[in-house]
């Protein structure tokens, strides 16, 4: 009696099987008739086929299925060939490749990418790395970015800094009011809600408030504005 795979071992290979995978869809297809064994080396012939085709995304299901975590880094590598930087470093973060999300990381800040970089590093647990791109977003006035780096690496005096620089500009209340709620100042927040009070922004001051938990100025502004007020650009 033959067993589960002789069959196939009798013919020399199971290749002859990776088209018509191919031609089905990896999700169309039943395996489960052989071992696990056979199973993986089946996916990875038609991981292979895949990438020799350009089909970059499929092979990357394909061997996440058989959990070869060096073949997502090559395909992480052909992402990165082709300037698709967002899919190399999911990639390389699936794979589990710290050196490579360091490598793609340093890269990105060469070529002005701070986005990447900060993805990458974040993936990479580099919390120095990442303060580091966080003083080149002050430098470049990216402060959205530095606001998000140093929210994650829980940076308090650089959020209190933006904030405070930012707060000394109307345009960018809102981003000093991000900086102060990530560093938890609830005095300073309150003082940006009372500018955008002033300033009639009324939405902004609230939402400012209700970060800052501040339920008189919460209290005070439902009370005495509609929402028709709320939604106006500016109220005085």
């Amino acid at each position: 009696m033959k067993t589960k795979n002789q069959s196939m071992d009798s013919e020399g290979s199971f290749s002859k099987l990776v088209p018509v995978i191919l031609k089905k869809g990896i999700e169309n297809v039943n395996l489960s008739m052989f071992t696990d064994e056979t199973r993986n080396q089946i996916l990875e012939a038609v991981g292979d086929e895949y990438i020799k085709r350009g089909s970059t995304k499929e092979a990357l299901s394909t061997f996440l299925l058989v959990g070869n975590r060096q073949k997502i880094v090559v395909i992480g590598d052909n992402y990165v060939s082709m300037g698709m930087y967002d899919q190399a470093i999911e990639s390389y973060n699936v794979a589990g490749s710290r050196e490579k999300l360091v490598q793609i990381g340093d890269r990105c800040i060469r070529e002005g990418n701070e986005g990447g970089a900060i993805k990458a590093f974040r993936y990479a647990n580099e919390k120095e790395k990442l303060n580091d791109v966080g003083e080149i977003c002050i430098r470049k006035g990216k402060l959205d970015f530095a606001i998000e780096v140093f929210s994650v690496t829980k940076n308090i005096p650089k959020l209190i800094e933006i904030g405070d620089s930012c707060a000394k500009e109307s345009h960018q209340l809102e981003n000093a009011a991000r900086a102060y709620e990530a560093a938890g100042d609830k005095e300073r927040m309150n003082k940006v809600g009372d500018t955008f009070l002033k300033e009639g922004r009324l939405s902004n001051a609230l939402i400012t408030y209700e970060a800052a938990n501040n339920e008189i100025m919460i209290n005070f502004i439902k009370e005495n504005f509609s929402d028709k007020d709320l939604k106006k650009a500016a109220y005085v």
